[in-house]
């Protein structure tokens, strides 16, 4: 019985070049399914625990799904060689979309987009897609960075339990002395 996944999955009747391709996609998208899984619990966990009001269940929410969709990217192999890959970078997009909106863009999520990005040309070989999904990113970016909240999200409910009554993030970004926060 094997507890790690073959990292072949779906891509046994490609050719080599293809396949190596396909192998490189599943490896990247079971990992990034790891990780949004460790997110997931770690959200729901501090919703559980710590702070129920927090509203990091949205975000457990949004990272459970990303699992969900990215550990079964490699299902899609038999649809053609890329349908994982759109299947991986949109629903990225979608995420990073996402979250960036419930964190904040001062979170730096958007950032994401350049990673994707990287990724796109990596895994897809076509350099009319790799535009195509390269302009989208640019404007998601600009769609967030105009729109989207920038110190608003789950993320700002934690306060800073020190001598400053201001955000944790807003503490760790700009320094605080002790003098400064006396009212």
């Amino acid at each position: 019985m094997r507890f790690l996944p073959d990292i072949r999955y779906g891509s046994e009747n490609y050719p080599e070049k293809v396949a190596r391709r396909l192998r490189a996609l599943n490896l990247i998208t079971w990992i990034t399914a790891a990780v949004a899984i460790f997110f997931a619990v770690v959200d729901f966990s501090v919703v559980n625990f710590v702070d129920p009001k927090s509203g990091l269940w949205k975000a457990g929410v949004v990272a459970a799904l990303g699992a969900s969709i990215w550990a079964s990217v490699p299902l899609l192999h038999r649809f053609g060689t890329l349908w994982g890959a759109l299947t991986f970078i949109l629903t990225l997009y979608a995420y990073l979309f996402a979250c960036t909106c419930l964190f904040g863009t001062d979170s730096g999520l958007q950032m994401g987009y350049l990673l994707a990005a990287v990724l796109v040309v990596v895994l897809t070989e076509s350099i009319l897609l790799s535009a195509v999904l390269g302009v989208l990113a640019v404007l998601l970016v600009v769609v967030l960075q105009h729109r989207a909240a920038r110190l608003d999200g789950a993320v700002y409910n934690f306060r800073w339990r020190g001598h400053c009554d201001r955000g944790l993030l807003d503490d760790v970004q700009h320094f605080c002395p002790p003098r400064s926060c006396a009212g």
